[in-house]
């Protein structure tokens, strides 16, 4: 009798250790050790035409794969948007910015070598602080500018 609370301590902490750590992005520019995450808006000539794009760094390759995943905080719905990819130091990840309004937040799915991810950030919807840009070109533009500079506060 007294080994089965051990047992079941053990398994608990098994099953802590393997989970992801969850951590809210909260803004454009998001870093955390080994990944920095910056979002932007292409305009397109209709809104159908406009993507949301968000740029995965890690430079020194803490983290190999990324997935980006929808979801409906009401309704539970959940959708895999961007199916697992190779970052290789960078990863522009890109959907329609009208699939928010079925799904509004979205997380980053980080992995390392494993099937599951260790870092998950997730969003509550675009943040607000997103800029925008008239083009992709004029986006990818900004982003190699930012890469190059430290994260804005």
């Amino acid at each position: 009798m007294r080994r089965l609370p051990a047992v079941l301590l053990a398994l608990a902490w098994t099953l802590a250790a393997s989970a992801a750590e969850r951590v809210h992005g909260e803004d454009h520019d998001f870093a955390a050790p080994g990944v920095r995450i910056l979002w932007g808006v292409a305009k397109g000539g209709s809104e159908d035409d406009t993507k949301v794009v968000l740029r995965i760094l890690s430079p020194d390759r803490v983290y190999g794969h990324a997935a980006l995943e929808g979801h409906d905080p009401f309704s539970k719905a959940r959708r895999t948007l961007i199916a697992r990819r190779a970052i290789d130091q960078r990863l522009d990840l890109e959907t329609p910015r009208a699939g928010f309004a079925d799904l509004p937040s979205r997380e980053v799915h980080l992995y390392r070598d494993g099937a599951e991810p260790v870092l998950v950030v997730y969003y509550l919807g675009a943040p607000d602080t997103t800029p925008e840009f008239a083009t992709v070109e004029a986006l990818r533009a900004y982003f190699d500018r930012a890469e190059t500079l430290p994260r804005r506060r």
